[in-house]
């Protein structure tokens, strides 16, 4: 029962083509940009950050990256200070960005946390989805090898179309 939580992904994100024109992050405007959609108090979002910290470490590239943590509505400020906050907060180069309400996310698609979107120059979508093989895994997997493999072999031709999606392996992102 265990292992088969852990390689259960969680809802697929209805994810968005083009980086949201009403989005309150940054994208840039001239390369790439990536955002890790978190939730403060799963902790399989500990493996995500822990990829995702990787995964920027090891970019030959510069990006615009950001950790969207949510906060569900009705929650109080003191609900942030968790061990994945600290640690989203920790990752050099990183913009974190409170998600209240889950806004972000809504206008992203994101529904699970450790949700990955990467979007080329001009803003299209390359990359939707998770970074871990399972739930709190750490280690080589699909959905980090192929954003290494689009950043490190950049790329302005998608034609509007999605790249590559994996699957997310974390709790719903505006669960309390």
């Amino acid at each position: 029962m265990l292992a088969r939580h852990q390689m259960t992904p969680g809802r697929t994100a209805n994810a968005v083509a083009h980086w949201p024109e009403s989005s309150l992050m940054t994208r840039n405007k001239e390369g790439f940009s990536i955002v890790l959609f978190a939730h403060p108090r799963c902790v399989c979002t500990n493996a995500s950050l822990q990829e995702f910290r990787r995964l920027l470490e090891d970019a030959r590239i510069q990006l615009q990256a950001h950790v969207a943590i949510c906060q569900p509505l009705g929650t109080p400020d003191d609900w942030l200070e968790t061990e994945q906050v600290s640690a989203a907060k920790s990752i050099p180069g990183v913009q974190f960005f409170v998600d209240h309400e889950g806004r972000e996310a809504n206008r992203f698609g994101a529904t699970t946390s450790g949700h990955v979107a990467l979007f080329g120059p001009g803003g299209p979508l390359l990359f939707s989805g998770g970074i871990t093989w399972g739930r709190g895994h750490v280690g080589e997997n699909p959905g980090r090898r192929r954003v290494t493999q689009l950043l490190d072999q950049p790329t302005t031709e998608t034609n509007g179309e999605l790249v590559s999606v994996c699957p997310v392996f974390g709790c719903p992102l505006l669960e309390e």
